[in-house]
């Protein structure tokens, strides 16, 4: 894999380029994959668009994260179960030894207790609201390890919250894999320090309007390109949000 950006070289550390900085804030990061039509998904899975290159990256930043970020949607349509440990060429990168939590964000709870995460034998954190605490109490009992809930907002979860509870959990390094629906939230409410994203030499249809949805729940941000990668064809960008000085 080569580095086009900021520097070229053909042989990039990777490890280097995605590996957090020191900083008690913690680093909140997307990472997502899409073709070059903006396409998120073939068939309701995401690997079908996703390529060797995406998928090396993706354990990367995964060893350097306290917590994935999922919704329930995304949580269901592709499978989500315990995550696994990091490989060893990615430990040995600087990485963490152990898996990241799973944590899944829920406007409702339908369908999770059929879901095979249900199954996982590592606990699972779910964020939803404090409506929600009576069926999360039933939802509890389905689960092979009982899920941590996070309660974040009265009637709607509220997305300003869920990096303030995360955090006091200890969880400060966070990449969030979507879908659509939850980064777009995400982005609107500020909450997102960096972009990964993907784009594979492919073209398919298009149903969601792109990794952040449509794009109606948020206005216009500013990026700055950290990083571009590339092999056979797939290009890996990393930008970093610019905060907005008005």
């Amino acid at each position: 894999m080569r580095q086009l950006f900021p520097a070229c070289d053909d042989h990039a550390d990777i490890g280097a380029i995605y590996r957090p900085p020191s900083s008690e804030r913690g680093l909140w990061r997307t990472n997502m994959v899409a073709t070059v039509n903006g396409a998120v998904e073939f068939g309701g899975v995401s690997r079908p668009i996703s390529s060797s290159a995406d998928r090396q990256v993706f354990r990367v930043i995964r060893t350097y994260a306290d917590a994935v970020v999922i919704g329930r949607g995304n949580a269901l349509a592709e499978g989500y179960a315990a995550l696994p440990r990091p490989m060893a060429p990615e430990v040995a990168m600087g990485g963490r030894d152990t898996a990241p939590r799973l944590v899944v964000v829920a406007r409702s709870l339908d369908g999770l207790a059929a879901a095979p995460l249900a199954a996982s034998t590592e606990q699972v954190i779910i964020a939803t609201s404090r409506s929600k605490e009576e069926e999360a109490e039933a939802l509890a009992r389905s689960f092979e390890v009982e899920p941590a809930f996070v309660f974040i907002g009265n009637e709607e979860l509220e997305a300003r919250q869920l990096r303030a509870a995360l955090d006091g959990l200890g969880l400060r390094n966070v990449v969030c894999e979507g879908g659509p629906t939850l980064l777009g939230i995400l982005l609107a409410n500020q909450a997102i320090d960096e972009i990964c994203l993907t784009v594979t030499p492919m073209v398919a249809p298009s149903h969601h309007g792109g990794p952040f949805g449509p794009g109606g729940n948020f206005g216009l941000f500013r990026l700055e390109l950290a990083s571009l990668l590339e092999e056979e064809g797939t290009l890996l960008y990393r930008y970093r949000l610019v905060a907005d000085e008005h």
